[in-house]
């Protein structure tokens, strides 16, 4: 149950003369500076949702590559999902909001992230252009590392033996990592998303090297689990997120200025009071203060039972004193 959520951690400070941690362009206004960003830089490429095992190992090549050199580790990812553009009636919900994917970024190895607008100028971009005038002139790059099945560019044409010939031409170190596999599974942001929806929220642990996480500010409820002895704290995260599949889940709960404490989280519609719209609510174990307006995150740990309409508040209140039971055992270890 190991942590990696700091609430008041800001990206590590820039070198001089090489801008800011992390930055957003428009491919055009990019390219009209004249100049590259980075003197000598290696550039991992991708969407990078989620920030997953495979994301990381890339990060990690890249960090490891740029310091051999005395290069820049620089991350270039786009500030939405390309679907978002492309597919709309297809886009998935994502696993980050951006500015949890920034700080990920930069601790999976990445000195800088730049982010560049996915609009419709930049959906136009033929592959190799992508590579020469904004990977290589704009970037300064002298090192390339993506993973292996990457497709970019203009119809998704830009492909591995593509940037290994252009490489090649202008004298790129290229790093092509294959897929790293769990289960005999590649690990993809796909395959964490379907976890996360299907509640498997340990294998998801798994696959991102941490818990799957929510995080927003407590808004007013009804108080209804208050008038049942079990307060708790309604979050509303950033909207795109995957939530978990509805049920009620053993979570760490971080709240800002406070130690880490132990609860319970439950993702669902409220059956049992005739509720419709999903929520996300949190009751902290052994916590009795204010939390309204404050930002609170969740990390979901495991799931402990579906979520289930009850004949009765009384039935309810005794299911969530079980629920709480169980979890107190499950923190003391008894699983």
């Amino acid at each position: 149950m190991s942590l990696h959520f700091e609430p008041n951690r800001t990206p590590a400070p820039a070198s001089a003369g090489e801008g800011p941690a992390h930055s957003t362009w428009q491919v055009g206004e990019l390219l009209r500076r004249g100049a590259p960003l980075f003197s000598a830089s290696v550039v991992a490429v991708g969407v990078f949702d989620g920030v997953h095992l495979g994301h990381r190992r890339i990060l990690s090549e890249a960090r490891d590559l740029a310091s051999q050199a005395g290069w820049t580790p620089v991350a270039l990812t786009f500030d939405r999902h390309p679907s978002a553009l492309l597919r709309p009636h297809a886009k998935p919900p994502i696993l980050n909001t951006f500015e949890e994917r920034m700080r990920l970024l930069i601790e999976a190895g990445a000195q800088h992230v730049v982010v560049l607008e996915f609009d419709a100028e930049l959906a136009q971009f033929e592959a190799e252009a992508f590579l020469r005038r904004v990977v290589g002139a704009a970037l300064g790059a002298r090192g390339v590392v993506v993973g292996r099945d990457f497709r970019f560019g203009r119809g998704a044409a830009g492909d591995a033996a593509l940037l290994e010939r252009t490489a090649a031409a202008l004298g790129w170190k290229l790093r092509l990592i294959e897929a790293v596999k769990d289960g005999g599974e590649r690990i993809s942001s796909t395959r964490v998303r379907r976890c996360i929806e299907q509640g498997e929220v340990e294998e998801a642990a798994r696959l991102l090297g941490r818990a799957y996480a929510l995080e927003g500010v407590v808004v007013e409820g009804d108080k209804l689990g208050r008038k049942l002895g079990y307060p708790t704290a309604n979050i509303a995260p950033a909207p795109g997120l995957v939530l978990p599949k509805d049920g009620v889940y053993l979570a760490e709960v971080l709240i800002e200025g406070e130690p880490v404490r132990r609860g319970l989280a439950v993702v669902g519609t409220r059956p049992t009071v005739g509720g419709e719209r999903r929520t996300v609510e949190a009751h902290v174990l052994d916590f009795s203060g204010e939390l309204y307006g404050r930002r609170l995150r969740l990390e979901f740990l495991s799931r402990l039972r579906d979520v289930q309409r009850f004949d009765s508040l009384d039935a309810l209140k005794a299911q969530i004193a079980l629920d709480v039971e169980e979890a107190r055992r499950r923190f003391a270890g008894g699983e």
